[in-house]
């Protein structure tokens, strides 16, 4: 297996955790560092929006990672599938020389043959001329038995240094293929966790929903019809929602300093609070 490839893929715990903490940022960026001196600064009814965010934030972080999970699967039966590859390959190799070692055993045979048929044609013929003939037609074919001899020895030695040489190479192979079945094995052990969780997390969402009153529950459905990914409820910053960064008119920062009821954000969607 090409150093570059092995380089490539370190399959263990250690990727594991780096995979999560790198799916947590991306998807849980906004919700998983919210502070209990937010909270404190927000009324009820968005602390309870809020709750039901960072746990939906959790749980779709979780599905996303379920997803990834198979794809790593398959690259690591990938790599199996290419170092079993590196092996038949070789093995092939070593297996071509000894076909073509046993081909000229055989083309030995058959011209040593030849020659044992002119010899005894020799023994019979009367004229010198007949002889000659057959005299010159044996050294031909006995010059072809030693050119054919010389390279039979030549692939005798080649196959013997091809057989060390696969065997040290196919142990290697084995060896990824090891760890690559062993990852994989890991890989199935933490679907199941990751199921688990997501079924954990559903439950913990689906409590912090019944929490949450409709008219505040309806405007935070609305801004996850809009955005896939969280933040869908961000604190109003310097007139700007926090969010998509953009201002927001008179009439939405007024319904948010009043802090009674939701107000979307004009320009993203998002449900908008005050710190």
């Amino acid at each position: 297996m090409p150093s570059a490839l092995r380089k490539s893929f370190s399959p263990g715990a250690s990727a594991e955790r780096a995979w999560r903490e790198n799916a947590f940022r991306a998807v849980f960026r906004f919700t998983a560092g919210r502070s209990a001196a937010i909270l404190a600064s927000v009324n009820a009814d968005v602390e309870k929006l809020l709750t039901l965010q960072e746990r939906e934030s959790r749980k779709l972080a979780l599905e996303t990672q379920l997803l990834q999970i198979p794809r790593e699967v398959d690259k690591a039966q990938a790599r199996i599938d290419e170092e079993k590859a590196a092996v038949e390959a070789d093995r092939q190799a070593l297996k071509e020389v000894e076909v073509r070692r046993l081909d000229l055993d055989k083309e030995v045979q058959s011209l040593e043959a030849q020659v044992v048929k002119y010899k005894t044609q020799q023994m019979e013929v009367k004229k010198n001329d007949e002889y000659t003939a057959l005299t010159h037609q044996i050294e031909g074919l006995e010059s072809q038995i030693g050119q054919c001899e010389e390279q039979e020895i030549e692939l005798m030695l080649k196959f013997d240094e091809q057989t060390k040489a696969t065997a040290e190479s196919e142990a290697t192979h084995n060896e990824q293929i090891r760890l690559f079945e062993k990852e994989i094995a890991r890989l199935n052990t933490q679907m199941e966790g990751v199921k688990a969780e997501i079924g954990e997390a559903t439950a913990a969402a689906e409590a912090a929903a019944v929490e949450v009153t409709e008219n505040w529950l309806a405007p935070y459905r609305e801004a996850q019809g809009r955005h896939a990914r969280p933040p869908w409820v961000v604190p109003m910053r310097d007139h700007h929602c926090g969010g998509c960064y953009l201002k927001a008119s008179g009439e939405v920062e007024g319904t948010v300093l009043k802090d009674k009821e939701p107000a979307h954000c004009d320009n993203c969607g998002r449900v908008l609070y005050k710190e």
